[in-house]
């Protein structure tokens, strides 16, 4: 959250880190295809709580990396990036929705 005291506003900046293991190449073409829109996002928590990001503007693919470890243990796939602005905080939604 945001707020200006001196502008008398309150705006809210959801910001979601993901990975996605594995590299290979029809996920390269999904991401690109997610970069290059505005996007809603459901996120499920671990309390089986449903909620909803980038409602009225939308959320971007800010950064997408590819990375591959050295040995067995490291992460290999790839790590994203999504950031929005929004008026409101997140939005709890029903399972039901979903």
């Amino acid at each position: 959250m945001t707020i200006s005291k001196a502008n008398g506003t309150l705006a809210y900046a959801p910001t979601l880190t993901l990975q996605l293991e594995k590299v290979y190449a029809a996920a390269q073409v999904e991401l690109v295809n997610l970069a290059a829109n505005r996007l809603l996002v459901m996120i499920l928590d671990r309390n089986g709580k449903y909620f909803l990001q980038g409602y009225n503007n939308g959320m971007d693919v800010t950064e997408i990396s590819a990375e591959f470890g050295t040995n067995m243990g490291d992460f290999n796939g790839y790590k994203l990036t999504l950031a929005g602005e929004e008026e409101t905080a997140m939005y709890e939604i029903t399972s039901s929705i979903v």
